[in-house]
Parts: C-alpha cells; sequence; structure tokens
C-alpha cells in the first residue's frame, strides 16, 4: 500500500508531499503535472527478477524515465532529483547516477498494475506468451483471459458462499452493470496464437475487437484487470473516462469504490467530473468512508491541494466544506442553471 510520496525537481513538480488513500484521485488542467505523480511510482517497480523477458519489459515502458534533463524541473534547475515513498524508501538521480536506498520496490503484475492512457484497442489476435500478464497497455489482456477466463476470482470478491465465483461470469456482470451491454469477452487459442473476440447475449453475432467500439475495449481491459487482483495490490489507471458516455463513466465510480471496499487501493488520474461527481454521491450513501478517498487538483499557477470528501461534499482537511478550485469543472453551469 502507497500511504506517502515525496517529489522534489521531477518534471512540473518543484516539491510536494501527498497522502495517499485507498482511492486517491489526480486531477486538474492539462499539463500541470499530474502524470508525473503516477510516474515517480515507477521508478520503485523490482527489475532485479530472474524473468529477463519480463525486466526488459519493464526498462521499455520507463526508460523515457531516466533522461535526466527531460526529468528535472525547468524552473528549480538543481542537479539532482529527489523521490521518497512510504518515508523509508529513497531514490536519488542526477545525471551521472540513480541512487536507491529502498527497504521496498514493488512487483510489476504481481501487486502492481498500472494502466497508462495511451492504450490501444484489444488485439484480434495476440501471439501466446506468459512472461507478462497484461501489460501497461493491456496488450496482453487476451493471453491472460484465455488461461484464466474460466477460473474463480479471488475470494475477496465472493458475494456469498454459493455465489458464481468464475471470473468471465463477473467480467460480463460489469461490462452490463458499466455500460448496460449484454456482451461477453472471448478468446481461443489457435496453434500460437489469441484469438480474441466479443460475442452477444445469445452468441450468436461474433464481433472482432476492431470492429466494436473503442469505449468497449478500453472499458473491458479495465474491469478483466480489476476482478484479477487481490487483497493489498495496487491498480494505477490513466485517464479510465476515454472514450466512455457519461453514464459508464459515473458507472466505473461504483466499480472502483468496490474495488477499493475489497483492498485493493485505486490511484487514478482523471479529467472526468462526472467520475468526481459520481464518487461524492457513493460518499453521501455511506458506500464508502470519508477517510478512504483523497483528491489532489493542480491548476498551471499552483501546487497541488488536496480535497476531501465528507457526506458528499467537497471539503479540506478539517472537513470544512469548499468549493471545487476554479478551472477544472464547467464554468457556464451556473448560466445553465438560469433556464430553470
Amino acid at each position: 500500500m502507497i500511504h506517502k510520496l515525496h517529489i522534489k525537481n521531477f518534471k512540473l513538480i518543484k516539491d510536494n508531499s501527498f497522502d495517499f488513500k485507498p482511492l486517491t484521485i489526480i486531477t486538474g488542467t492539462n499539463s500541470c503535472g499530474k502524470s508525473s505523480i503516477l510516474q515517480t511510482l515507477c521508478f520503485f517497480i523490482n527489475t532485479n527478477i530472474l524473468n529477463i523477458e519480463k525486466s526488459m519489459y519493464i526498462q521499455n515502458f520507463t526508460r523515457n524515465l531516466y533522461i535526466f534533463d527531460q526529468m528535472r524541473n525547468k524552473d528549480l534547475h538543481e542537479d539532482s532529483i529527489h523521490i521518497t515513498l512510504n518515508e523509508k524508501n529513497i531514490i536519488n538521480i542526477t545525471k551521472e547516477e540513480i541512487t536507491k536506498n529502498t527497504e521496498y520496490l514493488f512487483d510489476f503484475e504481481e501487486n502492481f498494475y498500472y494502466l497508462k492512457s495511451n492504450r490501444n484497442l484489444i488485439q484480434d489476435t495476440e501471439k501466446i506468451q506468459n512472461n507478462i500478464k497484461f501489460g501497461v497497455s493491456g496488450e496482453y489482456i487476451g493471453n491472460y483471459f484465455s488461461t484464466n477466463s474460466l477460473k474463480s476470482i479471488d475470494e475477496i470478491f465472493y458475494e456469498n458462499p454459493d455465489s458464481n465465483k468464475i471470473l468471465n461470469y463477473h467480467v460480463d456482470k460489469w461490462i452490463k452493470e458499466i455500460l448496460d451491454l449484454e456482451i461477453s469477452f472471448t478468446t481461443n487459442e489457435s496453434i500460437d496464437i489469441i484469438l480474441n473476440g466479443f460475442k452477444d447475449k445469445n452468441f450468436s453475432n461474433y464481433f472482432l475487437p476492431s470492429n466494436i467500439s473503442t469505449g468497449l475495449n478500453f472499458a473491458t481491459k479495465i474491469i478483466i484487470i480489476g476482478l484479477s487482483l487481490k487483497k493489498g495490490d495496487i491498480f494505477i489507471i490513466e485517464n479510465p473516462e476515454i472514450h466512455l458516455h457519461p453514464k459508464a463513466i459515473s458507472k466505473f465510480a461504483d466499480f472502483f469504490a468496490f474495488l477499493v471496499s475489497k483492498g485493493i487501493q485505486v490511484i487514478i488520474e482523471t479529467h472526468s467530473n462526472y467520475l468526481l461527481s459520481k464518487l461524492r454521491y457513493i460518499n453521501f450513501k455511506k458506500e464508502f468512508k470519508d477517510e478512504d478517498c483523497i483528491i489532489y487538483y493542480k491548476d498551471q499557477q499552483t501546487d497541488f491541494v488536496p480535497i476531501f470528501i465528507h457526506s458528499g461534499k467537497f471539503t479540506n482537511i478539517n472537513r470544512e466544506k469548499i468549493n471545487f478550485p476554479t478551472g477544472f469543472f464547467d464554468t457556464d453551469l451556473d448560466k445553465l442553471m438560469e433556464i430553470r
């Protein structure tokens, strides 16, 4: 579990400390440093592993983080970058070297799962491989589902002793809940490849991922990964709202609150006011605790501001009601209210 993070001199972040909760939301205006918070966590992924292919995969998707002149804050012009995780794990980066003094590192796709924003559609076919579960773009989702679709999900998700425990049942259930579609993701192995597809309720129509909506593609990846986790895992998602209509985005707030209720830490970067508004309502209905959620907001002029939710209202740390910072929600909303 991530509890605290301190970042100094990294990209747009000059010197900021962050408290993390089971549900941590990072939001704000464009190009203000939101993704930078998530990227610093990748420095703590363990690459000293026996699986060479997996180690190379991790190094490949993090390699741009190691270009010092691209990483350091352009205003500070300092000679080193400092990142501290949970107060005990320290990484110092200079142009010459990276020094790690860490007691703990994340195990990629064992307890640390990352889904970046520039992900592609589910591939129509995937080459069979056993090194990566999902990939940071969800590019191996078919491989995982082919092997695990008929296996039981973790016991944290059991509704009752007699309930259906099979992964594909729960994936179908959440696709219906979030997208209001009675459709199933399917996989078939053929020699050395996986054939991915979607079938409707009666299995009478079959669709390749490339011939079905982008929103369904992206949502399916998030749902499968989320339902494949266990208590104590960390799930980081950049912009889960991509290509989804407002109702589906709102329903994903229910899904994330559900994962948090099962002991999974969910960290989200988002631009969606629909997601934030639904989280407020879920909190108002007491379906997740005040202390389980924190929001960080930033614009171009200010540092990250922590915002809390109490009884469905945005508050400061003292539970005093506040307005959400200007510049994020639609400033024309008050004008639209005049129509009433």
